[in-house]
C-alpha cells in the first residue's frame, strides 16, 4: 500500500458513500442469496442498519463530505504527497478483500497517528467511523455472495446457518467470523480452532495450545 493509493480509495469511498444510488441501494436491493435465506438476510439488514445509523448520525450532526475531503488534503499534505484529480473522483466498485486490509492500514498507519489542528479532528473521527462502516458492510456482502475463499471457514458459516436461529446472528457479530477471522486465516499460520459463544455469533482465533481448554458456553471449530 502506497500513501497515494491509500487516500485515493479513501476518496472513492468517500464519493462513493456521498452516492444517492448507493444509498438508496442499503434499504432497496437484496443481497445475492437473501431472498432464500433467512440468516442471510438478517444479517444484511444488521449490517446495512449499522452503516445507515453511521450516515443519519454524521448527518445529524452537519456533516459534510467535502470537509472529509478537507481533511484527506490536509493529511496528504502533511505526508508530502500529491494527488491527482484523477486520483479522488469514482466509487469504490470491483471489491476485493484486499480493499478492506488497504483501508484497515490506511487508518492505523496513516491517518490515526496524525494529529491534526483542532478543526480537522472531528472530520479525522467521522472519516474513520464511516470508512469502517462502509467497508464492514462490503466485506460482509462479498463473504455472503462469493464466500470468503477459505472452504473451512465457508463449512463453518454454513453449519451454523443450518444450526442456528436469526437472533443467534443479530445478537452477535457476524463480522467475527466472516471477516475478521477471514483476515485472521489468511495472515496467521498458527491459528488451528475458531471458538464462539454457544448463544450468540462472537468468535475467536485460537492456537492448538490455547484451543485445548474448552468453554462448556462455547462452540469449537478446527481450521488448521
Amino acid at each position: 500500500m502506497t500513501i497515494v493509493s491509500a487516500l485515493s480509495l479513501a476518496h472513492k469511498a468517500i464519493n462513493t458513500l456521498e452516492s444517492s444510488r448507493f444509498c438508496g441501494s442499503l434499504s432497496r436491493n437484496l443481497w445475492t442469496g437473501s431472498v432464500e435465506c433467512e440468516v442471510r438476510l438478517a444479517i444484511q439488514q444488521k449490517t446495512t442498519d449499522e452503516l445507515s445509523r453511521k450516515l443519519a448520525l454524521f448527518h445529524r450532526h452537519n456533516g459534510c463530505f467535502d470537509d472529509l475531503r478537507g481533511y484527506l488534503d490536509v493529511l496528504a499534505k502533511a505526508k508530502n504527497v500529491k494527488l491527482r484529480q484523477s486520483d479522488k473522483k469514482g466509487l469504490l466498485r470491483d471489491w476485493r478483500i484486499d480493499h478492506y486490509i488497504e483501508v484497515r492500514d490506511f487508518i492505523y498507519t496513516v491517518s490515526a497517528p496524525y494529529r491534526p489542528y483542532v478543526e480537522w479532528q472531528s472530520h479525522q473521527f467521522e472519516l474513520h467511523e464511516l470508512l469502517w462502516s462502509l467497508v464492514n458492510l462490503l466485506a460482509i456482502k462479498d463473504a455472503l455472495e462469493n464466500g470468503t475463499g477459505i472452504p473451512k471457514l465457508d463449512d463453518i458459516f454454513t453449519h451454523l446457518v443450518e444450526t442456528k436461529t436469526p437472533s443467534f446472528f443479530l445478537n452477535g457479530y457476524p463480522l467475527d467470523l466472516l471477516v475478521i477471522n477471514r483476515l485472521c486465516l489468511t495472515e496467521n499460520p498458527k491459528v488451528a480452532c475458531i471458538r464462539t459463544h454457544r448463544d450468540y455469533l462472537s468468535t475467536l482465533t485460537l492456537s492448538a495450545e490455547e484451543s485445548r481448554t474448552k468453554d462448556a458456553n462455547a462452540l469449537y471449530f478446527n481450521v488448521g
